[in-house]
C-alpha cells in the first residue's frame, strides 16, 4: 500500500493511530525530513508485541531519537520549500536520464528499470567480473554493493549528485571495465 504524505504531514499519536490502524498491524510508517521518526508515539501504539518491543530497543541506537532540528528542518521545507522541491526533481530526472543513456551502452551491464528515488541498480551478472564495487573504487568511483542487499554481482549507484560529477563518475566506471 503506498501513502501518500501532504503537505504538514507530521505524525501526531493520533496519526500515528489512524496510520496502525488503517495498514496491516506489521507496518509501521513513520518519517520526519532527517530520518528521524516519531517513535516515542509509535512505540506505545503498535499492536504487535514483538514489533512494539523491537522499536522501544532500538531507539536510541539503530533508529536515532528524534531531534529539534529535524522539526524544524521539516517544516521549513514543508513551508517554503516546494520551489526547491521542483528544482530537485528536474535536475535528477536529467541526472536519471543520463545514467540510463549511458549505462546501458556499457557491455555486460543491465540497468533495471529506475522508478523512483535516485538510486540506479544494476546487474552485472551477465559479466566475467565477481566484485565491481572494489574495481569502481580502485578507479575512484564509489557504489553501493549488491551483497548489501543480499543481490550479488549487482551494484546501486546513487545519482543525487552534480551532474559533471555523475558524468565524471560513468567515464570512470567505463574506463574501469574497459581495462
Amino acid at each position: 500500500m503506498e501513502i501518500s504524505i501532504s503537505k504538514k504531514a507530521l505524525f501526531t499519536a493520533l496519526e500515528a493511530v489512524e496510520l496502525i490502524e488503517e495498514n496491516h498491524q506489521d507496518n509501521v510508517y513513520c518519517m520526519i525530513g532527517d530520518r528521524c521518526r516519531n517513535v516515542d508515539a509509535m512505540r506505545e501504539l503498535i499492536e504487535n508485541k514483538e514489533l512494539r518491543d523491537s522499536i522501544r530497543q532500538g531507539v536510541g541506537t539503530i533508529i536515532p531519537e528524534t531531534q529539534i532540528f529535524g522539526y524544524t528542518s521539516t517544516l521549513a521545507a514543508l513551508d517554503e520549500g516546494e520551489a526547491w522541491r521542483k528544482n530537485l526533481l528536474q535536475y535528477l530526472k536529467k541526472n536519471r536520464k543520463l545514467v540510463q543513456e549511458k549505462m546501458t551502452t556499457i557491455k555486460g551491464l543491465n540497468l533495471y528499470t529506475i522508478e523512483a528515488s535516485y538510486l540506479a541498480w544494476i546487474s552485472y551478472e551477465k559479466s566475467q567480473y565477481k566484485d565491481l564495487s572494489k574495481l569502481f573504487v580502485d578507479h575512484g568511483v564509489a557504489v553501493q554493493p549488491g551483497s548489501m542487499f543480499n543481490k550479488d554481482k549487482h551494484f546501486r549507484l546513487n545519482f543525487a549528485t552534480q551532474s559533471n560529477i555523475l558524468e565524471e563518475a560513468i567515464v570512470r566506471i567505463q574506463r574501469a571495465l574497459k581495462n
